[in-house]
This record gives structure tokens, C-alpha cells and sequence, in this order.
């Protein structure tokens, strides 16, 4: 998700899609038409964005689960879940086939965001 993206996202969830509203009519104004707001809007969701990367926070886009032979797979890596644990082969086979905890790959995921942003700070 490109930044732009997540900054209306932010903006819109915290002051609402309707954020005002016409006085004399009751009809909500949507809030990217008015300018005047819409900067400041931006600046909080700005400023709330870069607060949770400075607290080394990171947000992604999670990808929608495809369903394969009856199952519900995630990315390009064989992942499924089957009884609430996430089992994945990384599209090796059965060989490599490992079954892991939700907080295995949460620790892991986390860990793989960690590493991408270090190699990225790396390469600039």
C-alpha cells in the first residue's frame, strides 16, 4: 500500500467519510472536497503515520486468501491454515512441509518486516 493510499485510509477513519455536515440540509459533505480541512486532515494522518513508523511499527497490506483445492492459501509460498495453525511446504514439497503456531508466524512475519526495512536503509 503506497503512502498516498494509507494516508486517505488514516484520514478517513478518523474524521469519517462524512467528517461535516451542510447545517441547513443535514447532507454530509465528503471530506477530500473540502480543502480547506483536507490539509489538516492529511497533516494528522501524516504525523499518526509517522509516529507509528518511528515507534517502529510497520503496516502492510494484507493479501485477500486464494482458495486452492478446497483450501484457503495465502501468497506465492503455499501457505494454508488447517485447524488453526498455519501449515506451509514454501512450495518444496512434503519434505520441507512444517506446521506453525499463529504466534510462530506473527514472530516471523514481524521479523522478515524487520529485516526488509534494515536491507532497505542498506541499499540507500
Amino acid at each position: 500500500m503506497n503512502d498516498d493510499k494509507l494516508i486517505g485510509l488514516i484520514a478517513r477513519t478518523l474524521y469519517g467519510q462524512n467528517a461535516i455536515y451542510d447545517a441547513q440540509t443535514g447532507d454530509g459533505i465528503p471530506w477530500d472536497e473540502l480543502l480547506g480541512y483536507q490539509e489538516c486532515w492529511q497533516r494528522d494522518a501524516e504525523g499518526l503515520l509517522t509516529g507509528l513508523r518511528a515507534a517502529r511499527y510497520a503496516i502492510v497490506e494484507l493479501p485477500e486468501p486464494e482458495c486452492t483445492n478446497g483450501r484457503e492459501t495465502f501468497g506465492d509460498y503455499s501457505l494454508r491454515v488447517d485447524g488453526g495453525q498455519i501449515v506451509t511446504d514454501f512450495g518444496l514439497g512434503t519434505e520441507f512441509r512444517s506446521v506453525l503456531s499463529v504466534e510462530t508466524c506473527r514472530s516471523f512475519a514481524a521479523a522478515l518486516l524487520a529485516a526488509a526495512e534494515y536491507a532497505e536503509k542498506e541499499t540507500k
